[in-house]
């Protein structure tokens, strides 16, 4: 019986990697393909305005803040979409500071935020903004699991 336990939780364990990688794959897939689509195909046509990317990355938050999960954050135009593994994992945030926004050149509007949980002490990460409609939000941890 014990051993029927251990599998299916192997099983469980194996679908929830799958379901990630098909998520994240989706992403990429469609970013290629309205890359693809596109009549110039450079990465700037992706990149929202500072201030889009702002907005995105507050509603994201403000979201977080109110207690809701990631994914879509309802009444948002454009739509934005979230990808935040600590949050998916049940972290509560209290509050939130965005510092500044970091220049990267060409690609993902990438700010610097400091996040306050309901338990332990703040710290600093990094969020990146990235699409036009929906606008993508990811930590910065989430974003390099794309990236490879």
């Amino acid at each position: 019986m014990a051993a029927k336990s251990s599998l299916r939780t192997k099983e469980n364990s194996l679908m929830a990697c799958v379901s990630r990688r098909i998520l994240a794959g989706s992403a990429i897939g469609g970013l290629i393909a309205l890359i693809g689509c596109g009549k110039t195909g450079k990465v700037e046509d992706f990149t929202p305005g500072a201030d889009t990317a702002r907005k995105a990355l507050t509603a994201a938050l403000d979201h977080w803040v109110a207690g809701n999960k990631p994914g879509t954050v309802p009444g948002t135009k454009p739509a934005v979409e979230v990808v935040d593994t600590p949050w998916k994992g049940g972290q509560k945030l209290k509050s939130y500071e965005i510092l500044s926004e970091s220049a990267q050149g060409s690609g993902p509007r990438t700010f610097n935020v400091r996040l306050t949980p309901d338990k332990g002490s703040s710290i600093e990460t990094q969020y990146m903004v990235i699409g036009i409609d929906p606008l993508w939000v990811y930590r910065k941890e989430d974003f390099a699991k794309l990236s490879g």
